[in-house]
């Protein structure tokens, strides 16, 4: 029973994803940033997934699914 057991738990940590296990990077211009970022933000209405689009000056804008917003021009 303890061998089945250890095996079940083996099996779900090789199947998992390793989800938030990226490593921290230095960012020496905000140009590195510039792109369209999609994630998760957690909200007062709980997580919600995000959409972000970088500009090479530092200008941004991001929308949720739930249609909000925010922008720095």
């Amino acid at each position: 029973m303890k061998m089945h057991l250890a095996l079940v738990v083996a099996a779900v940590f090789a199947l998992s994803p390793l989800d938030g296990v990226a490593g921290e990077k230095q960012v020496v211009d905000v140009k590195e940033l510039a792109g369209s970022w999609r994630g998760w933000v957690t909200a007062e209405m709980g997580d919600e997934r995000a959409t972000m689009n970088v500009q090479a000056d530092g200008s941004y804008k991001a929308s949720t699914t739930r249609g909000g917003m925010c922008q720095r021009l």
